[in-house]
């Protein structure tokens, strides 16, 4: 991955927060062209996290995945 200085586990999520697809432990861009790494199915949010959290924390494909919003203004 371009401008990224470490690897990073990727994940893909739809519209209704399904992970569709995951990406495991994405190395930084290292010669060009950089990988691009894209979903197998359409997704409409991307969540990037330090590498081997995916594994550590269970998260698997067709899991589902919660946004809990916290106002900057209470």
């Amino acid at each position: 991955m371009k401008n990224t200085l470490i690897p990073l586990d990727i994940i893909w999520v739809d519209e209704n927060m399904k992970i569709v697809h995951i990406k495991e432990n994405a190395h930084p861009c290292e010669e060009i062209p950089c990988p691009i790494y894209l979903p197998k199915t359409k997704a409409k949010y991307v969540l990037e996290i330090n590498s081997g959290l995916v594994s550590e924390l269970n998260i698997t494909e067709s899991g589902t995945f919660k946004l809990n919003f916290i106002p900057s203004n209470p």
